[in-house]
Formats: C-alpha cells, sequence, structure tokens
C-alpha cells in the first residue's frame, strides 16, 4: 500500500524477515486476494531490470501490488464555487476526479442529496468497495463531523452533524474537515511541504480556516473549539465577531464600509495608486497578514507557513513589505509559500482523499491481523 508495488526481494530487504516467510506471506496474501501479480507495464514502469532475491535468474523480478478489488476512497473538495472529486484506490494512486460548480442549496437535505449523487457517481466509476469518504469544506469542524461557523450561504449548516448526514445517504463512514487540513495534508503528499517539518497553513478562502502540523507531521489540536480561530481576535476587525481580514469575506466587508466598488475582488490588487480608500483596504490587509505572521513567529515554531486561496495576488503584492518590517524584531523568519487559486481545488481533494485512505489502509491491516489462519 505505501508503494504501490514490491518484489518479494525489496520486501525481503524491507522487513528483515527470511526469504522463506516471506514466500509464504506473499502466497498466502495472494490467494486470499489481499495482494496480486502487477502487470507487465506497471513493472516496467517501476523500473525493474533488477533481479530481486527469489526471483528466477535472467526474468525480471515479479512485482506485487494491491489489487483494485480490496476497494477505494474518496475525497471532496467542497467549496462555495466550485466542487472537486477525486476517488484513489488503497495504494493512493488516483482512479476518478471530476470537477463542477457547485450549485446554490440553502436547504441541509438538498445540499446533502447532491453531494452524494456525485460521491456515488465517483464509486460507480471506481472498482471494489468505497471505504470512507472525507469531505473538506470552508468551515470550522468539531470532532471531525460537525459544521461550525459556516459562511452566509451555508449558513443553515451551522451547528448540524454533516458527516451523519453524508454517512446516511451514501452508507460508509464519512469524516468532515476544514479546507486548510485538507490542502495541508495534500501539500504535505505532494512534497510541497515536508513531512518532517512544523508548518502552519492558512486557507484564505471565503472564511479563514487554519491547519497547524508539529514537526512529526501530526495535526496538532486545541483543547477548545475556538483553538486557531483568528477571526475571534478583535485585531483583525473593528469587532471580535467579525470576519477576519485573512478571508475575501472579511476583505470584501471592509472595502464596503471604505466605499470601495469593484465588480471582481481581483480589482483589489489593480487598483490605481490614487485610489486613497482603496489603498486603505489594502493597507488593513497588509497590516492583518503582518499581525498574524508575527503571532506564528512568536507563539509557534512553525518553520514554513503556508498561504493559499483566492487572496493570494493580494499577499504575493503586500508580502515584501510584511516581511521588511517583520525582519528586524524576527528572525529567522519562517518560510512563507503562497498558493493561488488555481489547483487549490485539487490539492484539497486530493488531500481530503488522503485522509481517507489512511483510515481505510488501517482497516485492511485489521482485517489481515485478526482473520483466522
Amino acid at each position: 500500500m505505501e508503494r504501490g508495488t514490491s518484489t518479494r526481494g525489496e520486501i525481503v530487504d524491507d522487513t528483515g524477515l527470511s526469504k522463506a516467510s516471506v514466500a509464504r506471506l506473499v502466497d498466502e496474501l495472494l490467494r486470499s486476494g489481499f495482494l496480486s501479480i502487477a502487470a507487465q507495464s506497471t513493472a516496467v514502469s517501476q523500473g525493474a531490470s533488477e533481479l530481486s532475491t527469489g526471483d528466477v535468474r535472467g526474468r525480471p523480478p515479479e512485482r506485487l501490488t494491491v489489487p483494485l478489488s480490496l476497494g477505494h476512497v474518496i475525497g471532496v473538495s467542497f467549496g462555495l464555487q466550485r466542487t472537486v472529486v477525486v476517488a484513489a484506490d488503497l495504494t493512493g494512486a488516483e482512479r476518478y476526479a471530476v470537477a463542477e460548480p457547485t450549485p446554490e442549496y440553502d436547504e441541509p437535505a438538498k445540499l446533502v442529496r447532491w453531494l452524494a449523487s456525485r460521491v456515488e457517481t465517483a464509486r460507480s466509476n471506481t472498482d471494489g468497495p468505497l471505504h470512507r469518504v472525507t469531505v473538506a469544506l470552508p468551515v470550522r469542524v468539531a470532532d471531525g463531523r460537525t459544521v461550525q461557523h459556516p459562511p452566509e450561504r451555508w449558513r443553515s449548516l451551522d451547528g448540524l452533524d454533516l458527516a451523519a448526514e453524508i454517512e446516511r445517504a451514501v452508507g460508509v463512514d464519512v469524516t468532515i474537515s476544514s479546507d486548510a487540513n485538507s490542502a495541508h495534508a495534500g501539500l504535505v503528499d505532494e512534497g510541497f511541504v515536508a513531512r518532517d517539518e512544523a508548518s502552519i497553513l492558512l486557507s484564505m478562502s471565503t472564511v479563514l480556516t487554519v491547519d497547524q502540523r508539529d514537526a512529526s507531521g501530526r495535526t496538532v489540536l486545541g483543547r477548545s473549539d475556538a483553538f486557531g480561530d483568528l477571526s475571534l481576535l478583535p485585531v483583525f476587525g473593528a469587532s471580535g465577531s467579525r470576519a477576519s481580514l485573512l478571508s475575501t469575506t472579511g476583505v470584501q466587508q471592509r472595502c464596503r464600509e471604505a466605499g470601495v466598488r469593484f465588480e471582481r475582488l481581483s480589482e483589489l490588487w489593480k487598483i490605481s495608486s490614487t485610489d486613497v480608500a482603496a489603498r486603505n483596504v489594502r493597507a488593513d490587509f497588509t497590516d492583518a497578514l503582518e499581525t498574524v505572521l508575527r503571532m506564528i513567529s512568536v507563539w509557534t515554531e512553525a518553520s514554513t507557513v503556508v498561504l493559499l486561496g483566492r487572496l493570494a495576488p493580494l499577499v504575493e503584492l503586500v508580502l515584501p513589505d510584511v516581511q521588511a518590517a517583520l525582519t528586524p524584531h524576527i528572525a529567522p523568519l519562517p518560510r512563507v509559500a503562497v498558493v493561488g487559486v488555481e489547483g487549490t481545488s485539487n490539492v484539497t481533494a486530493r488531500g481530503a482523499a488522503r485522509t481517507a485512505l489512511v483510515a481505510a489502509q488501517s482497516h485492511v491491516r485489521e482485517q489481515l491481523t485478526r482473520r483466522p489462519r
């Protein structure tokens, strides 16, 4: 499951087991359907030209893999504008992916039905049973199930055990995740963030969501639901209850208050230098970004801060000034990586699938250890 394919010789090297023990266990797993022989094209693509222990001399080593019949997992990035659904087999290989606009629904039941229909479509286009689903949304989440502080358009979801609603519709275990948590998992899986570095990700979408990982790669969980909710801090707005300026909702609200009018948010980072009101909004955003980077530098040991979402162009515009202001006081500054909106939904869906995959792989290992010989 970790490698995708392995030879018997590689398993001997990895585990330290004897050739005889590996041969016996592999044969047993082949008979029971937990392993299969990889297609020759897969073996060639894996570079299987070297002979491995236990292989017939002069022939390429036979490569083993996890059969598609063992099933798959599904990850969903469920955004207000765009929904991406990804299905992956138990090695993590992507087997199905689709993206489409998210419809506007004000009733939770209709929203759940639409989402469940997308999961069912992915399931029908992927081999084997569906093990688990993880759905990432631009919300805060309690216990992997309950929606907290959703965007205004999804206000009816506030306090709802969304995982239970979707579970009833699709018939498998479901986990709800913040988009920051899933995007972080996706970026780690793709090597954009190292697995062994402490990092913080801020998803600056409709609402601000935050995910923090320690140096071991584990998500840092707080004692209370307020942990990581930067929008609760008064420094990010005129009142503590207002959305943070590090979100599209907060920026748009600040623009309305300042009398700044534009048809598209992107106009904010293309404004003329003579537009005083717009420059003031940008200055407020700069102050908010400087404040949060100062907080992260002082209160955490994060070596990398990832800023992603629709506000990425604005971040790139003001980041040099922010770093220049912080450098005399904080050294060294954490590495700041900016990820634009292009591909954000995809990496979030892949991260959601990775979260589901970890749980599914653990379940398969439990099945192996509990079954009678």
